[in-house]
C-alpha cells in the first residue's frame, strides 16, 4: 500500500512503476500489473526492463505471442545497462524453448 501511496504522488517515477507492477504482479494480478509496466516503459523507453515485466507477466497469462512482442521492443530499446538487455534475452530464449521455437 506505502508503494501505491508513494506511486499516486510521484506518477512520473518509472522505477516506482516498476515496484508497483511487480508489488502486483507477485498478488496474481497480472492485467493491472501490466498497465504499470506499460507506465514505467512510457516514462523510461530507453529501458529493456519494463518490456521483460511486461512479456513475465504476458507469460503468466498465456499471452506467448504478445510476450515474444514485448521481449522483441526490449531487444531494440537502447537500454544503457546491459542487465536489462540480458534479462530480455534470457526470457526470449527460455520463452521460445519451452514452445519448441528453439532446438536444444
Amino acid at each position: 500500500e506505502a508503494i501505491r501511496r508513494a506511486y499516486e504522488l510521484r506518477p512520473q517515477d518509472a522505477e516506482l512503476a516498476l515496484r508497483l507492477g511487480n508489488v502486483v504482479a507477485g498478488l496474481g494480478r497480472e492485467a493491472e500489473a501490466i498497465n504499470y509496466f506499460r507506465a514505467a516503459s512510457h516514462l523510461r523507453p530507453e529501458s529493456a526492463v519494463p518490456h521483460n515485466n511486461i512479456g513475465l507477466a504476458m507469460v503468466r497469462i498465456g499471452d506467448f505471442e504478445g510476450a515474444f512482442r514485448e521481449y522483441r521492443n526490449g531487444l531494440s530499446a537502447p537500454e544503457a545497462d546491459p542487465r536489462g538487455r540480458c534479462m530480455v534475452m534470457v526470457n526470449l530464449g527460455s520463452l521460445e524453448r519451452q514452445l519448441g521455437r528453439l532446438e536444444e
